[in-house]
């Protein structure tokens, strides 16, 4: 009886330690205007590709790890943490695909001025969007 219980542990610890841990549990990804996706395949690896299909990604367009993003008719932008401290902006124009990036604050304002960007985008932090999974 000992042996039996102490196996049901085990066997127990095993099953919630696999599936608590699998790669995926957590994946996720938004689709966005112009056929482009956030997608989120681990906590520090969220990106933007264009979506070629039922999942069937491009290659990134905006590099790990994208933490905000926002958009309108024409351009979406995002927000890139790199490392702890550093954060780069990016712009993809919806109809042509064109990606500017990465740029330092200083450069995404010119940028939006230029490309006539104006305040109606807000940035919004990846995890409070509405997520498929």
């Amino acid at each position: 009886m000992y042996t039996t219980s102490r196996n049901f542990k085990f066997f127990f610890i095993l099953v919630t330690l696999f599936l608590g841990g699998c790669a995926g549990a957590s994946d996720y990804e938004i689709d966005l205007p112009g056929k482009h996706s956030i997608i989120r395949t681990s906590a520090n690896n969220i990106t933007i590709a264009p979506k070629l299909g039922e999942d069937v990604w491009g290659a990134d367009v905006v590099p790990a790890e994208v933490i905000e993003v926002g958009w309108n008719e024409e351009y979406i932008i995002a927000k890139q943490r790199k490392g702890k401290e550093s954060k780069s902006f990016w712009i993809i124009k919806i109809e042509s695909g064109k990606v500017t990036g990465p740029l330092n604050t200083e450069n995404f304002m010119s940028k939006k001025e230029e490309y006539g960007i104006d305040e109606d985008i807000s940035l919004i932090k990846v995890q409070d969007l509405d997520k498929d999974y």
